[in-house]
This record gives structure tokens, sequence and C-alpha cells, in this order.
């Protein structure tokens, strides 16, 4: 099958940035902290320098000289102030090194960003398929609709619009268990495939889509 779906992994985080005068922040990642524990790991700034500053987190934009140092024994926390009370008594101890051995010390790597390739409108109805290319030509399908506030996620708006009642949302195809799926491809002609089956199917699935007029 040249187009599938894969489940949706929701992962969330709390970054911790680095204070005036230090080159160490903190970043705790998880999928709900209200379920399983967040994991922890230091970011330490190595590069040239003055840490650099203006981008929040700046690691993402700029990450060279950033390295992520794992503990050994995860550092787990359900919250915020749990994570705090984790981490700010090793803060010293990261900047200087001296418990380098406790850690795996990896160069810092952004999240791999797909590029936009095409937008596929629905015929009927207000609805979009966006379809994305990763670096390693993998093509994933995502999808918009225009439907009542408060229906779907909103999503950053395609263009400019002077209704107060609805708004532009994400749409994903779902599982028998109602869990949210990724719609991926192998190739741009299957992405165009699935974009326009599931489009239908959206469609189909909500009469409150907004219809062209």
């Amino acid at each position: 099958m040249a187009y599938w779906h894969a489940v949706t992994e929701d992962t969330n985080s709390w970054v911790f940035p680095a204070k005036k005068g230090s080159r160490v922040a903190v970043s705790f990642r998880g999928r709900n902290a209200r379920k399983a524990p967040f994991s922890g790991c230091f970011l330490r700034y190595e590069g040239a320098g003055e840490v650099p500053t203006g981008l929040f987190p700046h690691w993402r934009r700029s990450p060279e000289g950033w390295f992520e140092l794992w503990p050994l024994e995860p550092m787990l926390a359900y919250s915020m102030e749990e994570a705090k009370l984790l981490f700010e008594p090793l803060l010293p101890q990261i900047e200087d090194g001296r418990l380098d051995a406790q850690f795996e010390k990896r160069p810092f790597q952004p999240p791999i960003v797909p590029q936009w390739v095409k937008e596929i409108e629905h015929i009927t109805h207000v609805a979009m398929a966006r379809i994305m290319r990763y670096p390693d030509g993998l093509y994933s399908v995502g999808y918009l609709v225009y439907a009542p506030n408060g229906r779907y996620l909103p999503a950053s708006t395609p263009n400019v619009s002077t209704d107060w009642y609805s708004e532009w949302g994400v749409a994903y195809a779902t599982d028998e268990a109602g869990q949210r799926l990724r719609t991926l491809a192998d190739d741009l002609t299957s992405a165009e495939e699935i974009a326009v089956i599931e489009l239908n199917r959206l469609v189909a699935q909500d009469p409150e889509i907004k219809h062209r007029r």
C-alpha cells in the first residue's frame, strides 16, 4: 500500500530556559503528566561566546553549540514544581561538568520540519488537505475544515475571515477506538489520492462544515 496511517503521538514539554549568566537549560517531555511522569534532560551551551538570546527556546532554531545531557537514571516528574525540585540543586554541577559521567551526552537535534508541497480543496465544502514532504521523501497529509467555533482544535487561518461564528480547525482521520491518526504516503500521487478520499469522508461526517458559495 502506498499510503497508510499511524497513531498520532502528542508530546508535551516543560521548558526551563537558562537563567542570566548560566549556560544550562532544562527540558521535560512526555504525553500526559496526569497519567505518567515527564522525563527530563539538561541542555548545555558549549558554543563560542555568550549563550544565544532572543529565541525561546533558542536551541530549537539555532542548535549549534547545544548538547543534551540525559541522566542515566531517569529524572521523572509529574509537575513543573516537582521538576524544579529535582533539577535546581544539580544546576551548578551541570554547569561545570562535574556530573557528566552520570549522563548520556549528545548534540541537540531540532525536530524535523517537513516542507509544504500543495493544498487540495474540497469541491463543495470549505475544507482542504495540506500535503507536506519530509527530508527522507515521506509525505504526510493534514486536514483543515471551516466549522462552528469550538468544534475542532483551532488552526492557523489559511485566509482572512469576518465570520464570528465559525473558524478553521484541524481535523484527523481516526481509528475504531477514536484515536487520531497520521496520514502518510510513499509518493505524491498516493498522497493526493488519500487526501481526496479522506476529505470526502470528513465532510460526510460533519454536515456543519461550511458549504462553498
